[in-house]
């Protein structure tokens, strides 16, 4: 099992996937767009504000668009993972 785990994560990491947890930091339910941020300060958006509250906290899959770059990189998926009403920063 273990053997197929370390495969798993070699070739999730060979095709540029990262997992990520992030804070959704900003909702524009005009254009339906959610904003999370993850704990380094980078933003991304995508589409869907139906159930989202800013503060929930998503964990997203982030594909690197095939470069180095973190500013093009793309979210292939998002899920909710909680809420936190924490007054300060709870991912740092």
């Amino acid at each position: 099992m273990k053997n197929l785990l370390t495969w798993i994560i070699a070739l999730i990491a060979a095709l540029g996937l990262s997992p990520v947890t992030a804070r959704v930091v900003d909702l524009n339910r005009t254009d339906d767009i959610v904003t999370i941020e993850m704990a380094n300060g980078y933003q991304y958006a995508f589409e869907g504000c139906s159930d989202y509250c800013v503060g929930d906290f998503v964990s997203a899959i982030v594909w690197r668009n095939g470069t180095d770059i973190i500013t093009d990189d793309i979210i292939v998926s998002v899920h909710y993972s909680g809420y936190s009403d924490y007054a300060g920063d709870p991912l740092n």
